[in-house]
Protein backbone atom coordinates (compact mmCIF):
# COMPACT_ATOMS: atom_id res chain seq x y z
CA UNK A 1 0.00 0.00 0.00
CA UNK A 2 0.84 3.48 -0.47
CA UNK A 3 3.14 5.17 1.96
CA UNK A 4 2.25 8.69 1.20
CA UNK A 5 -0.57 10.68 2.82
CA UNK A 6 -3.17 12.78 0.98
CA UNK A 7 -2.50 15.91 3.95
CA UNK A 8 -1.11 18.56 1.51
CA UNK A 9 -1.07 20.77 4.77
CA UNK A 10 0.63 18.78 6.61
CA UNK A 11 4.18 18.10 5.01
CA UNK A 12 5.40 16.65 8.41
CA UNK A 13 3.05 14.20 8.74
CA UNK A 14 3.14 13.10 4.83
CA UNK A 15 6.99 12.38 5.99
CA UNK A 16 6.84 10.69 9.13
CA UNK A 17 4.55 8.33 7.96
CA UNK A 18 6.46 7.81 4.64
CA UNK A 19 9.18 7.47 6.91
CA UNK A 20 7.68 4.98 9.64
CA UNK A 21 6.17 3.02 6.67
CA UNK A 22 2.65 3.45 8.09
CA UNK A 23 -0.09 2.13 6.22
CA UNK A 24 -1.67 4.88 4.25
CA UNK A 25 -4.20 5.41 2.15
CA UNK A 26 -3.76 8.16 -0.75
CA UNK A 27 -6.31 10.34 -3.15
CA UNK A 28 -6.19 10.44 -6.63
CA UNK A 29 -5.32 13.47 -8.15
CA UNK A 30 -7.62 16.58 -6.46
CA UNK A 31 -9.72 14.43 -5.29
CA UNK A 32 -11.82 15.75 -2.47
CA UNK A 33 -10.25 14.44 0.78
CA UNK A 34 -13.74 13.71 2.53
CA UNK A 35 -13.75 10.49 -0.04
CA UNK A 36 -10.03 9.94 0.40
CA UNK A 37 -11.14 9.22 3.95
CA UNK A 38 -14.39 7.46 3.56
CA UNK A 39 -12.61 4.89 0.99
CA UNK A 40 -9.64 4.69 3.50
CA UNK A 41 -12.07 3.68 6.12
CA UNK A 42 -13.06 0.82 3.51
CA UNK A 43 -9.94 -0.32 3.76
CA UNK A 44 -7.77 0.34 6.92
CA UNK A 45 -9.37 -0.54 10.44
CA UNK A 46 -8.06 1.78 13.37
CA UNK A 47 -9.17 -0.44 16.81
CA UNK A 48 -8.60 0.62 20.39
CA UNK A 49 -6.38 -0.49 22.91
CA UNK A 50 -9.24 -2.44 25.15
CA UNK A 51 -9.91 -4.60 21.95
CA UNK A 52 -6.25 -6.34 21.88
CA UNK A 53 -7.93 -9.31 23.60
CA UNK A 54 -10.74 -10.12 20.50
CA UNK A 55 -7.60 -9.74 18.19
CA UNK A 56 -5.19 -11.64 19.91
CA UNK A 57 -6.96 -15.37 19.25
CA UNK A 58 -7.21 -14.81 15.42
CA UNK A 59 -4.74 -17.35 13.26
CA UNK A 60 -2.03 -15.73 11.58
CA UNK A 61 -3.75 -16.68 8.10
CA UNK A 62 -6.20 -13.84 9.15
CA UNK A 63 -4.22 -11.33 10.82
CA UNK A 64 -0.09 -11.59 11.22
CA UNK A 65 1.29 -10.49 13.78
CA UNK A 66 4.76 -12.04 12.71
CA UNK A 67 4.30 -10.57 9.09
CA UNK A 68 3.86 -7.13 10.84
CA UNK A 69 6.91 -7.18 13.04
CA UNK A 70 8.94 -8.73 9.71
CA UNK A 71 8.69 -5.66 7.68
CA UNK A 72 8.52 -3.25 10.86
CA UNK A 73 12.15 -4.26 12.20
CA UNK A 74 13.56 -5.64 8.84
CA UNK A 75 14.14 -8.51 10.31
CA UNK A 76 16.83 -9.89 7.64
CA UNK A 77 18.96 -7.04 9.32
CA UNK A 78 18.25 -6.25 12.91
CA UNK A 79 17.11 -9.89 14.10
CA UNK A 80 13.69 -8.49 15.79
CA UNK A 81 10.88 -9.70 14.74
CA UNK A 82 12.32 -13.15 12.93
CA UNK A 83 10.25 -16.19 12.70
CA UNK A 84 9.89 -17.84 16.23
CA UNK A 85 7.28 -19.98 17.02
CA UNK A 86 8.46 -21.11 20.23
CA UNK A 87 9.19 -17.31 21.20
CA UNK A 88 5.65 -16.45 20.21
CA UNK A 89 3.97 -19.76 22.30
CA UNK A 90 6.03 -18.58 25.42
CA UNK A 91 4.76 -15.59 25.49
CA UNK A 92 1.40 -15.66 24.55
CA UNK A 93 0.48 -18.74 27.17
CA UNK A 94 3.14 -19.18 29.55
CA UNK A 95 4.13 -16.06 30.46
CA UNK A 96 0.34 -15.01 30.85
CA UNK A 97 -0.16 -18.39 33.08
CA UNK A 98 2.88 -16.94 35.38
CA UNK A 99 2.57 -13.25 35.58
CA UNK A 100 2.86 -13.08 39.30
CA UNK A 101 6.47 -15.39 38.93
CA UNK A 102 7.56 -12.76 36.33
CA UNK A 103 6.72 -10.05 38.14
CA UNK A 104 8.21 -10.85 40.90
CA UNK A 105 11.60 -11.73 38.84
CA UNK A 106 11.62 -8.30 37.68
CA UNK A 107 10.74 -6.58 40.98
CA UNK A 108 13.02 -8.59 43.10
CA UNK A 109 16.24 -6.61 41.23
CA UNK A 110 14.67 -3.38 40.99
CA UNK A 111 16.95 -1.85 43.73
CA UNK A 112 19.59 -3.10 42.38
CA UNK A 113 19.56 -2.20 38.96
CA UNK A 114 18.28 1.71 40.01
CA UNK A 115 21.67 1.62 42.74
CA UNK A 116 23.88 0.32 39.49
CA UNK A 117 22.47 2.56 36.91
CA UNK A 118 21.87 6.34 38.73
CA UNK A 119 24.57 5.66 41.60
CA UNK A 120 23.79 8.94 43.33
CA UNK A 121 25.23 10.64 45.93
CA UNK A 122 22.74 10.31 49.26
CA UNK A 123 21.27 13.10 50.56
CA UNK A 124 21.03 15.14 47.33
CA UNK A 125 19.17 16.03 44.43
CA UNK A 126 19.93 15.23 40.87
CA UNK A 127 18.27 15.70 37.45
CA UNK A 128 18.13 12.75 34.96
CA UNK A 129 16.41 11.91 31.80
CA UNK A 130 14.63 8.94 32.28
CA UNK A 131 14.88 7.67 28.81
CA UNK A 132 18.66 7.48 29.05
CA UNK A 133 18.84 5.34 31.91
CA UNK A 134 16.48 2.76 30.88
CA UNK A 135 17.76 0.82 28.39
CA UNK A 136 20.37 -0.20 31.39
CA UNK A 137 17.70 -0.68 33.61
CA UNK A 138 15.62 -2.54 31.63
CA UNK A 139 18.45 -5.05 30.32
CA UNK A 140 19.13 -5.46 33.81
CA UNK A 141 15.86 -6.34 34.73
CA UNK A 142 15.02 -8.60 31.68
CA UNK A 143 18.39 -10.64 32.49
CA UNK A 144 17.16 -11.01 36.17
CA UNK A 145 14.06 -12.46 34.42
CA UNK A 146 15.64 -14.57 31.86
CA UNK A 147 18.90 -16.19 32.78
CA UNK A 148 19.05 -15.02 37.13
CA UNK A 149 21.47 -14.39 38.70
CA UNK A 150 24.84 -14.25 38.33
CA UNK A 151 25.22 -14.33 34.49
CA UNK A 152 22.29 -11.13 34.71
CA UNK A 153 24.63 -8.61 36.82
CA UNK A 154 27.82 -9.42 34.96
CA UNK A 155 28.76 -5.90 33.20
CA UNK A 156 29.68 -7.31 29.96
CA UNK A 157 26.52 -9.32 30.01
CA UNK A 158 24.38 -5.48 30.48
CA UNK A 159 26.84 -3.73 27.94
CA UNK A 160 26.01 -6.30 25.17
CA UNK A 161 22.33 -6.57 25.34
CA UNK A 162 22.17 -2.72 26.01
CA UNK A 163 24.45 -2.37 22.99
CA UNK A 164 22.30 -5.23 20.73
CA UNK A 165 19.02 -3.16 21.05
CA UNK A 166 20.64 0.06 20.60
CA UNK A 167 22.24 -1.08 17.57
CA UNK A 168 18.98 -2.81 16.54
CA UNK A 169 17.37 1.08 16.20
CA UNK A 170 20.37 2.45 15.03
CA UNK A 171 20.17 -0.41 12.22
CA UNK A 172 16.44 0.36 11.66
CA UNK A 173 16.90 4.14 11.28
CA UNK A 174 19.70 3.87 8.84
CA UNK A 175 18.26 1.77 6.61
CA UNK A 176 14.78 2.97 5.89
CA UNK A 177 16.66 6.04 4.02
CA UNK A 178 18.15 3.52 1.51
CA UNK A 179 15.13 1.90 -1.08
CA UNK A 180 14.53 -1.75 -0.74
CA UNK A 181 16.67 -3.08 -3.21
CA UNK A 182 19.96 -1.40 -2.31
CA UNK A 183 19.26 -2.87 1.43
CA UNK A 184 20.77 -5.91 0.76
CA UNK A 185 24.04 -4.22 -0.84
CA UNK A 186 24.50 -1.83 1.93
CA UNK A 187 23.51 -3.33 5.35
CA UNK A 188 26.73 -5.50 5.68
CA UNK A 189 28.82 -2.51 5.59
CA UNK A 190 27.27 -0.39 8.07
CA UNK A 191 28.90 -0.07 11.30
CA UNK A 192 25.86 -0.29 13.41
CA UNK A 193 25.48 -3.97 11.85
CA UNK A 194 28.80 -5.44 12.61
CA UNK A 195 28.54 -3.95 15.98
CA UNK A 196 25.20 -5.78 16.48
CA UNK A 197 26.97 -9.07 14.96
CA UNK A 198 29.66 -9.18 17.80
CA UNK A 199 27.23 -8.29 20.77
CA UNK A 200 25.07 -11.29 19.54
CA UNK A 201 28.09 -13.65 19.51
CA UNK A 202 28.90 -12.73 22.63
CA UNK A 203 25.46 -12.91 24.33
CA UNK A 204 25.34 -16.21 22.41
CA UNK A 205 28.42 -17.48 24.77
CA UNK A 206 27.08 -16.80 27.74
CA UNK A 207 23.96 -18.56 26.95
CA UNK A 208 25.46 -21.71 25.67
CA UNK A 209 27.49 -21.65 29.21
CA UNK A 210 24.56 -21.57 31.21
CA UNK A 211 22.70 -23.81 29.43
CA UNK A 212 25.74 -26.62 29.85
CA UNK A 213 25.24 -25.55 33.73
CA UNK A 214 21.89 -25.68 33.73
CA UNK A 215 22.01 -29.58 32.37
CA UNK A 216 24.97 -30.43 34.61
CA UNK A 217 23.02 -28.59 38.03
CA UNK A 218 19.62 -30.44 38.77
CA UNK A 219 17.89 -28.11 41.12
CA UNK A 220 17.40 -29.17 44.43
CA UNK A 221 13.42 -29.35 45.35
CA UNK A 222 14.19 -28.48 49.47
CA UNK A 223 16.25 -25.31 48.94
CA UNK A 224 14.00 -22.15 48.38
CA UNK A 225 13.34 -20.88 45.09
CA UNK A 226 14.69 -17.39 44.31
CA UNK A 227 12.81 -15.02 42.01
CA UNK A 228 14.63 -14.88 38.54
CA UNK A 229 15.63 -17.12 35.53
CA UNK A 230 12.48 -18.73 35.14
CA UNK A 231 11.92 -17.62 31.74
CA UNK A 232 14.65 -19.35 30.36
CA UNK A 233 13.23 -22.45 31.21
CA UNK A 234 9.99 -21.51 30.20
CA UNK A 235 11.28 -21.26 26.62
CA UNK A 236 12.84 -24.29 27.21
CA UNK A 237 9.58 -26.33 27.60
CA UNK A 238 7.97 -24.94 24.13
CA UNK A 239 11.01 -26.94 22.37
CA UNK A 240 9.23 -30.62 21.73
CA UNK A 241 11.64 -33.71 20.68
CA UNK A 242 14.69 -32.29 21.39
CA UNK A 243 16.38 -29.58 23.17
CA UNK A 244 16.62 -25.99 22.54
CA UNK A 245 19.97 -24.87 21.23
CA UNK A 246 22.11 -21.67 22.89
CA UNK A 247 21.58 -20.45 19.24
CA UNK A 248 17.44 -21.04 19.70
CA UNK A 249 17.78 -19.52 23.00
CA UNK A 250 19.98 -16.68 22.16
CA UNK A 251 17.38 -15.99 19.74
CA UNK A 252 14.29 -15.66 22.22
CA UNK A 253 16.44 -14.13 24.65
CA UNK A 254 17.34 -11.45 22.62
CA UNK A 255 13.09 -10.96 21.54
CA UNK A 256 12.38 -10.63 25.14
CA UNK A 257 14.89 -8.04 25.69
CA UNK A 258 14.09 -5.89 22.77
CA UNK A 259 10.54 -5.93 23.44
CA UNK A 260 10.58 -4.95 26.80
CA UNK A 261 13.36 -2.40 26.00
CA UNK A 262 11.15 -1.16 23.43
CA UNK A 263 8.19 -1.40 26.36
CA UNK A 264 9.85 0.36 28.99
CA UNK A 265 11.05 3.51 26.61
CA UNK A 266 7.92 4.24 25.84
CA UNK A 267 6.39 3.98 28.96
CA UNK A 268 9.78 4.78 31.66
CA UNK A 269 7.31 5.68 34.36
Amino acid sequence: MDTSVYLHQYPRTAVAASFFELACYTGVGDQDIVKTLEEGHAKLVILPVSEIDTVKPFPETQLSIKKHHYDQFLVEYSYTGTEANEFDDAMRYILVRNTPAGLASLTAEIDYAMATVLQLAPNSWTRLKPQSIMPKVATILSGHAFVGLPLSQEEDWIESNVNYTQDVSRVLMVLRFYPHWIRPLVAPFLREVKARVQSKALIGRKIEKISRDREQQKPSSTKEKIPGGDMIAWFESQYQGKPATAKQLTRDQLLATVNYKDGAMRNPE
